[in-house]
């Protein structure tokens, strides 16, 4: 895989926004989104705000996030049809019986393994691995959590056991760094 390292981050999201709205059939203007874009970077920054009115600095910048646009597309593989998590959690949570468990005041057990999904979704962990091995570990992760007594085996039958728990281990590891972070930074 290719890394974006080289790449001005800034000029990726661009990039990515923009790419994104035409994969889910929502296209908007790249003028549009380089406009709010930048507003939003600039917020004070009047010099950056009087560049915007300049038309070779906006056809410019409009050249770069099509460069990086074709970067992000290489680096993709042209591959858009990312699987996502949600349907097969539900299976394995179903199949495990599972799927309506929920104690007084506490999350139902598809709730909080959607909430780890969904966490992981901020993550590249969609890219990297399976849907099937991201819905099995995140269901074994809300067991885990909640202390309910599972079939670890019926869990591995849908993802090979060592991927499993390698993204577990990234699962574990995001949730330590929140908290982390959290310690380091009292509210």
């Amino acid at each position: 895989m290719r890394s974006l390292r080289r790449n001005d981050r800034f000029l990726m999201a661009i990039a990515c926004l923009f790419l994104a709205g035409k994969i889910k059939e929502s296209p908007r203007p790249l003028h549009k989104i380089i406009e709010v874009a930048y507003t939003l970077r600039a917020k004070t920054d009047t010099k950056r705000l009087e560049k915007m009115k300049d038309q070779a600095f906006m056809d410019q910048i409009h050249e770069h996030v099509v460069r990086a646009e074709r970067v992000l597309l290489c680096t993709l593989g042209f591959d858009f049809d990312v699987q996502l998590s949600y349907q097969r959690s539900l299976d394995i949570l179903k199949r495990l019986n599972l799927l309506e468990r929920k104690e007084e005041g506490d999350q139902s057990m598809s709730q909080l393994t959607v909430n780890f999904l969904n966490d992981c979704l901020r993550t590249t962990m969609c890219l990297q691995y399976t849907a099937e091995s991201i819905a099995a570990a995140a269901v074994s992760l809300a067991a885990y959590v909640r202390n309910v007594e599972v079939d670890h085996g019926e869990i591995w039958k849908y993802a090979q056991k060592e991927l499993a728990e390698e993204i577990l281990g990234e699962m574990f590891s995001l949730y330590e760094a929140a908290l982390m972070a959290q310690q380091v930074w009292p509210k």
